[in-house]
């Protein structure tokens, strides 16, 4: 038994990376690959277009599916 009790937002900020970092292994790679341009490098749509050789639509539509995914993978955790 740990001596020291951690805050629960410790656990909870724990389980939420936890559970966000199998959320985002699986994904699917198409869309994985826009989030990662959008969300983690910060690119513009279009240069998402440019990098996945498909329209700026496509790469909207694909940032939408992976947030719509994530949201409803990490719901039991909120």
């Amino acid at each position: 038994e740990c001596p020291v009790a951690l805050p629960d937002r410790v656990v909870y900020g724990h389980e939420l990376r936890l559970a966000l970092t199998d959320a985002l292994a699986d994904l699917p790679p198409r869309l994985a690959a826009a989030f990662r341009l959008r969300c983690v490098d910060g690119l513009g749509y279009d240069e998402i277009c440019r990098q996945l050789t498909i329209t700026p639509e496509n790469a909207r539509k694909r940032v939408q599916q992976a947030r719509a995914y994530l949201c409803g993978r990490l719901a039991h955790v909120a």
